[in-house]
């Protein structure tokens, strides 16, 4: 027969958040034990109708619990007689590696308390399963995920190790990021002299999704987390599916975009050839009224009576209008082309 251990502390605060009959069921052990255990350890238990007057917001001072609070206390862990179906889901029934790697890691993980004087938890991760609960709560963490894995390969997804993320579920191209921990309850510290609180375990397992949009399933009155699987799977294939879509509207997006940047450019491009064939026309044409203009003057320079003007210098000033000129555009032998002219200015 399995047995569980816990310190008188750890009974106590359990008692006192949730009541003996309650801690019994996390405990899965017998009421009656549990309470002989109490009388015998010298542990106050909660009189009759005392949650049913918390609840009504009448307060009732709790006895201190006095003496050795680490004493531990060995309780033989108790199951009654179930179905078929109970058994089924009671049990570890061909463990997934995934699952047997999870037990031996939470077999060698050391425990941690959420504060002094609260029941200790185990906690495991990264690479493994993430769990975080206390040590009667290990099986049952095991049977939900053994489940959930198998249920997870039979639609054709995984459990995957993703960089920085650790162990995620995969469907189709999208992972998420999940945990399962054991569901705590904040109680009062009266045993201080300033006010502090204890989060005692409940013995309820909840399943979270991280990933964005976050979520998380627990057990319900008429239904369990392990009837909860098939639901939780069939969200996280809808999350998927929703993710796919948005890749392909966000591809097309991208892409349309794209074109009307490629489009764009194009447009610019004509815009800037059709401004520099413009400028072009515009300096022609300027060169084109100076060489008329230049061409006037050496004219009237040369009709202008009783006017000695060097013959060599009237060569040198027609080939220059010539040079500047567009329609002749003559390659002048010092300075080149107009237009490699105006490119050096």
């Amino acid at each position: 027969m399995k047995k569980i251990s816990l310190s008188r502390k750890e009974l106590y605060n359990q008692i006192w958040s949730q009541g003996l009959q309650k801690t019994a069921a996390c405990l899965i052990v017998n009421p009656s034990s549990l309470k002989k255990c109490c009388t015998e350890f010298n542990i106050p238990t909660p009189p009759s109708g005392y949650f049913s007057k918390l609840r009504h917001n009448k307060f009732e001072p709790k006895p201190v619990l006095m003496g050795d609070f680490q004493k531990q206390i060995t309780l033989s862990i108790y199951r009654k007689k179930s179905s078929k179906k109970n058994q089924e889901t009671a049990k570890l029934i061909k463990p997934h590696l995934l699952v047997l790697e999870a037990k031996k890691a939470l077999k060698d993980v050391k425990e941690k308390s959420i504060n002094m004087g609260a029941p200790r938890m185990l906690n495991i991760g990264g690479e493994k399963l993430s769990i975080s609960v206390s040590k009667h709560m290990t099986e049952p963490a095991l049977i939900f995920y053994n489940l959930l894995i198998k249920e997870l390969e039979s639609r054709k997804h995984l459990m995957v190790t993703k960089e920085y993320y650790g162990l995620v579920i995969k469907i189709d191209e999208s992972y998420f990021e999940f945990s399962l921990r054991e569901k705590t309850r904040r109680q009062k510290n009266d045993e201080e002299k300033w006010i502090t609180y204890d989060y005692i375990p409940n013995g309820e397992l909840v399943f979270k999704i991280l990933s964005y949009p976050r979520k998380e399933w627990t057990s319900s009155k008429s239904i369990s987390l392990l009837q909860k699987i098939p639901a939780i799977i069939t969200y996280l294939e809808k999350e998927a599916e929703e993710e796919r879509q948005w890749e392909i509207e966000n591809e097309q997006r991208k892409q349309r975009e794209e074109e009307a940047k490629l489009e764009k450019e194009r447009i610019e491009r004509i815009m800037s050839d059709e401004m520099e064939k413009f400028k072009r026309l515009c300096v022609a044409s300027d060169r084109y009224h100076q060489a008329k203009n230049l061409g006037e003057f050496l004219k009237a320079l040369g009709d202008k009576k009783g006017m000695m003007i060097d013959k060599n210098y009237m060569q040198w000033a027609l080939a220059k209008v010539d040079w500047v000129d567009p329609l002749k555009d003559n390659h002048d032998p010092i300075l080149g082309k107009h237009e490699d002219y105006l490119d050096t200015l």
